[in-house]
């Protein structure tokens, strides 16, 4: 008991690192995509929508974290997601929040594949033209399809996503964050060389308020907004950060400060690539310079083609050492699926065979007893393990329990042939390469079918976003308000915040609605052309 409590107190985190971990959740890949948003909306009405989302994205956040204190108290630790839904709305609403998390972690993972494949083919296409490798245009057309690209990266996504634990792939992950910052600061480099020209060229097209809203798309401002929701892809990880940190009580100030940090970057960051580059009509925007090159201005010592060449390849690294940590949550529940599904099968045996008999009593104490215990290390690993804050050191906790379950297992005289050497190398039970190869093959498949990566990126964001940030935390908050007022009675407050949580929830299904109805009408209108 001491040991384990001395690792919760190693596991913990300072304030500083607190805002780091919801900075890098935020700041990643998604964020390629925000130029083409501001282009379709403009400067002033991307900034709005930009900082709105961060509102509603930051306060349903903060929701899960007061239900969360209000049901197990500040100091409980390893409280997730789904353990709130459960809580609030019974064992059957679990499984409707750990459905949506492995379809937001789906969807980022081929959003990922469907960029890797976007960055790669305008990298091809540019060399192969730029030193007249290939002259047919029919050769090269096929040689840079991004279909193709995705299929010949698949061999080593499959390799990366076989690694069986985050400690292992840590390495990966520090390049991948590496190269992250350095494609940004490619990208800063690239705006201040054209930031004179782009700006005059800006401010000639805005000098009345009429400038501004002719250059609004307003039928994609939905796909505009959706793509600005799925850069928001950090809010899965806030549980788990605050039951990380030291000191959890200043975590409503660190999310405000942190939040407001990540808000104003991106509205910076996409007005700059806005104003320096004119209309940005990629969902990728290192991939739209590769394809306007000749249009950008460098200073003369550096090549245009090289330098865009250099961030192309190092943001597609990115987000190839980026993309098994993204899968790792859909991982993690999809082999407690596979577990259950096996103790169900286990438990039938053994009321067969052994009707009473302890075989089917210890088969059962194995998985069921880490089931009910939503504090537990496996639980720390469910949904929100994209966060990382305690995933590498529960690892060995993990593996170490399931070892000395098999070994109690066996030394009763079982052979516990469902748990492989895989399942224990991982730390997750029912996990298997076969069911990580089917969940990359799926994110391969729907990148593969969706044939424009902003149309894949609207998607993502209108579907899985909607559910996770925006309806489900105003959901649980408005029927623990109802539980609560059944018991204690209704007073003036509890009935506003409950009018604030319908409204909320209001906007969140029509965000939703609206913002699927246009992603799948701009596939459909795509794929007819």
């Amino acid at each position: 008991e001491h040991t384990h409590k001395h690792q919760n107190e190693i596991q913990t985190i300072t304030e500083l690192q607190t805002s780091i971990a919801i900075l890098k959740g935020n700041i990643g890949p998604g964020c390629l995509a925000l130029p083409w948003s501001f282009s379709l909306l403009g400067v002033p009405l991307g900034c709005f929508i930009t900082i709105s989302c961060c509102v509603l994205v930051t306060w349903n956040a903060w929701t899960l974290v007061r239900l969360k204190r209000e049901i197990w108290g500040v100091e409980r630790r390893g409280i997730t997601y789904s353990d709130v839904g459960e809580n609030i709305y019974g064992s059957k609403f679990r499984i409707v929040v750990d459905i949506s998390v492995v379809c937001v972690q789906l969807a980022v993972c081929t959003v990922f594949f469907s960029n890797m494949g976007e960055n790669l083919s305008a990298t091809m296409q540019q060399t192969l033209q730029q030193f007249e490798l290939v002259s047919n245009e029919n050769l090269i057309d096929i040689l840079t399809d991004r279909r193709l690209i995705m299929l010949l990266l698949l061999p080593p996504i499959l390799v990366l996503t076989s690694v069986p634990n985050l400690k292992r792939l840590s390495p990966y992950i520090t390049i991948a964050t590496i190269f992250m910052c350095l494609t940004f600061v490619l990208i800063a480099f690239i705006i201040s060389n054209n930031w004179e020209s782009g700006m005059t060229i800006w401010m000639a097209k805005h000098q009345t308020w009429q400038g501004y809203l002719q250059e609004i798309e307003w039928k994609l401002v939905p796909l505009a907004t959706c793509a600005i929701m799925y850069s928001l892809e950090g809010d899965q990880l806030i549980l788990p950060i605050e039951s990380s940190m030291t000191n959890p009580r200043a975590f409503d100030r660190v999310l405000v400060a942190s939040m407001t940090i990540v808000g104003v970057l991106f509205c910076v960051f996409a007005s700059s690539c806005t104003i320096a580059f004119g209309n940005v009509d990629g969902g990728s925007i290192t991939a739209f310079l590769m394809d306007h090159r000749i249009e950008l201005r460098l200073m003369e010592m550096f090549s245009t083609y090289q330098i865009l060449l250099v961030t192309n390849v190092i943001v597609s690294l990115s987000l190839l050492f980026t993309y098994p940590l993204q899968l790792f949550p859909a991982i993690g529940l999809m082999a407690q699926v596979v577990s259950r599904r096996d103790l169900d099968i286990e438990g039938e045996e053994g009321i067969s065979l052994h009707t009473g008999g302890a075989s089917s009593s210890n088969g059962g104490t194995v998985i069921s007893g880490r089931g009910q215990d939503r504090g537990g290390d496996i639980q720390s690993y469910d949904n929100e393990s994209t966060a990382l804050v305690q995933a590498l050191d529960t690892m060995p906790n993990i593996r170490q329990s399931l070892s000395h379950d098999r070994n109690l297992s066996q030394s009763e005289g079982e052979t516990d042939s469902k748990t492989n050497t895989f399942a224990l190398m991982s730390g997750m039970e029912g996990d298997s390469i076969g069911l990580r190869a089917c969940l990359v093959l799926i994110t391969f498949v729907v990148a593969i079918i969706v044939p424009r990566l902003k149309a894949l990126i609207s998607l993502a964001g209108a579907v899985t976003g909607s559910a996770t940030s925006l309806i489900i935390p105003p959901m649980l908050a408005l029927q623990f308000i109802k539980s609560v007022g059944a018991e204690e009675g209704i007073c003036a407050s509890r009935k506003r915040m409950e009018i604030f949580y319908i409204l909320l929830i209001i906007i969140g299904w029509t965000y939703g609605l609206i913002g699927t109805v246009s992603s799948i009408q701009d596939i459909l209108s795509n794929h007819h052309h």
